[in-house]
Formats: structure tokens, sequence, C-alpha cells
């Protein structure tokens, strides 16, 4: 595995079951319900708008019996299922998993745990360790750290993480070139950075689509992303030809991957195995963040998920048309990568996808900093987030971020 094969496991960040917690068992019955776009972390299968097409970008699995144990519900985070085992009480069936199971997965968490404690005494130990910078620090998660002699060795050790999660309160819109790195084994960022957990990476050579041989039990759902454009500041999900187009390095898949939340002061109520944690900066709770997620990776690009109880998506009035109830137009993507818009080219009727491949917030507002129109605006979008809308009516539609002004773009409609 080369270096390019970290990502910015996020936002591929990154999504929906309904309010996106509980516990979900994948069976073999999965596989006959309809795909659908939703939220990345809270659903076995994420997709995109590449090039037109429908596209995979994000796959957990594989089917079988892995069970998402990511509802406060439930004893998923790690200190709760330390406790549970440690009380001797019964494994609550919905864990589908014995008390040996149970506590083989506590002991190799404890392992992480107490391997983790290393790097509170500083970053600079991850420095000392071999880890370099490698993402922007991301809401919820933290920045990523990784360690090229681990990712290259394709081997899974609790002890070795490829990946150190590292964050610091009011640095989660910071892009990957402002926040530090390692020169001569010092931090040259924020001194205050806390540890708040790991991720692992594992080959797909080396496994294929079967599920890397991790923890204990059912819990740890290994995930890989697809068509990843590595830049500068981000990543994001593109063609291979788009992302070269744009100076990036692409990635046909990242390899299996999997975050470890093990840091007692940084509990997961959402779960030990969780993509997203709410006790990372900004804070919040288990369900609010859930609901946050629910719409990223655009519902409104390929239907709703009618099983799931979706309602479609956020049918907000966008430039002075709102959006109609009968089936959508053709969509056109357009990405935000690096912190430049790119001119879009549609005809009238058709609509536009805007998706969020930074990770920092971005808006999309009709006009320009000095001319606002106020006929649309997508709101703050975090990394991976989409939003549409529909153009009737030909002319041209420039935009720009209200959040970096200097970021600008027009719509040409036919």
């Amino acid at each position: 595995m080369t270096t390019s094969r970290v990502l910015l496991a996020t936002g591929l960040g990154a999504l929906a079951i309904a309010a996106g917690v509980g516990v979900w068992v994948s069976r073999a019955a999965r596989a006959q319900q309809p795909e659908v776009p939703s939220a990345m972390g809270f659903s076995h299968r994420v997709y995109a708008l590449i090039d037109g097409q429908r596209t995979l970008i994000m796959s957990e699995g594989p089917e079988g019996s892995q069970v998402r144990c990511q509802t406060d519900d439930l004893p998923c985070s790690y200190l709760r299922l330390k406790t549970l085992y440690t009380s001797g009480a019964a494994v609550p069936p919905e864990l589908h998993m014995t008390r040996e199971e149970l506590g083989t997965l506590v002991g190799q968490l404890d392992r992480v745990s107490s391997h983790l404690a290393r790097y509170k005494v500083g970053i600079d130990q991850a420095c000392a360790d071999g880890y370099r910078t490698r993402s922007a620090q991301v809401a919820n998660m933290g920045f990523h750290m990784a360690n090229n002699a681990y990712m290259s060795d394709g081997r899974f050790d609790p002890e070795k993480p490829e990946i150190l999660l590292f964050a610091v309160d009011g640095a989660d819109q910071l892009p990957q070139n402002e926040i530090g790195d390692c020169v001569n084994g010092k931090w040259t960022g924020e001194p205050h950075q806390q540890i708040v957990g790991a991720a692992y990476v594992l080959p797909t050579e080396q496994f294929g689509t079967g599920h890397p041989d991790g923890f204990a039990g059912p819990f740890d759902n290994w995930h890989i992303h697809y068509n990843v454009c590595l830049g500068t500041l981000a990543a994001t999900t593109l063609s291979k030809a788009d992302c070269e187009r744009r100076g990036g390095s692409f990635l046909s898949d990242t390899g299996w991957m999997l975050h470890v939340y093990a840091v007692p002061e940084f509990d997961n109520t959402l779960g030990v195995f969780s993509v997203w944690n709410p006790s990372i900066w900004p804070k919040t709770d288990a369900r609010t963040l859930a609901a946050r997620t629910e719409h990223m990776m655009g519902p409104d690009m390929f239907g709703h998920d009618e099983a799931a109880g979706h309602s479609g998506h956020d049918r907000r009035a966008m430039d002075g048309h709102a959006m109609h109830e009968a089936a959508p137009a053709p969509s056109r993507e357009s990405v935000i990568f690096e912190f430049k818009f790119e001119n879009v080219a549609i005809k009238a009727g058709e609509s536009v996808v805007f998706r969020n491949g930074d990770h920092a917030f971005h808006t999309v507002t009709a006009g320009t900093p000095s001319a606002p129109a106020g006929t649309f605006d997508s709101g703050k979008l975090g990394a991976d987030q989409t939003w549409s809308t529909r153009f009737d009516t030909p002319g041209v539609y420039p935009y720009y971020c209200r959040i970096h002004p200097k970021m600008t773009g027009q719509v040409v409609v036919k």
C-alpha cells in the first residue's frame, strides 16, 4: 500500500437510516432492498454523481452478520462495553455476541486505549513515532496523522494504528496546510492538540471483498472509499480524468478503513467504531449529530428512501423556482474542491448538484460579493454535503461563497 492510500476518512469523508442511530444487522436480505444515497457513517453504501453517472463511492461490508452498534440506547462505546463486561451483566441480544467475544473485544480495545495514552504527553510523540499530517481537521472526527511504515506492511495490530486522530477545540475548519506537521521530529502547529482516536487501514489486495479479520465480534464494520481524488487541501470523489485535470492524485480505492474511539475522555456515544464522534469538537449529542448527517450525499439526486422513512430532500426555494414534486430533471454535479468553484453549463430545466469536496464550510449564494442576488443560498455545506437547485430560465447565474468571498463561479443556462 502506498502513502497515497491515506484517505481523509471523513469525509468521503462524509450518509441515511431514518434518524441515523440504531443497531442494524446486515443480512443477505439487504441485498434485495433498493440501493439509495444516504449518510456517510450511517449507511452500508453511499453514492455520488460522477460524470453524470450514479457511482458507488463508499461501501461498508460485506453482506453477512455485521452489526452496526451506533446508539446511546445500547452499550456501544468503549467505556460502556468495558463496563458491561466487568459487571458480569447479560449481554443484550441486540449485540449478537457472546460474553467470550465481548471479553476479547474489550481486551483489544484496552490495548488500543493504552497505546493511545502514549500521545497524551503531546503531539510531538506522534512525530517521534513517524506519523505525519494527512488531512484537514474534520468536525466530530479530528485530523489524520499517518504512519507510512504501518500503512505499507498490510498487518492488523491494535497497538500499531496506521492513523492517529488528533483534534483541538475551534480548529475543525482548518485545511491541512494550516494545521501543522512534523519537522525534524517536532510539531509546527497548535501545540495543544489532543489524541482522540485511531484508524486502521488494510489493503483490498489482501482481503478483496472479504471483511478484514480485525477486532473480535461483529461491530467492526470496515469501509472502503472509491474514486478518490487526493489534493493539497482535501480529498473528494471524482472520475480519474477529472481528478487529474485538477492536479490531484487518483485512487481507485483506499483499502479497508476503520475508526476506533478508545480514548476515555472522548468516549463515543455513537459507538466505538462509528465514523463520527459527538464527543469531539464541535461537541454535540449523538442524535443531533446523526440528524445533521442524514441528508448528506444528495437524496435529491436519486429520489428518496421510502423504506428508511426519508421524505426525499430539503425542498427550499432555489433561484426563484421551488423544486417540484414531479420527477427530477437530469442533474449536473459541480464539485467544490481546493477552495474553488467550477463554472457549469446546463440546459434550461436541469439541476445542478453542488458537492463540497473541501473540509471547510462553504455556501453557494446567488450573485456576487458586491451585489448579492438573494434568489438562492445553500446555507453552510460541510464536507461532502450536497445541495441542488434547478434552473428553468436561460441566462447566466453568478454565485459566490459568503464565507470565502474570493470564491466565485457561474451557471450558464442555455
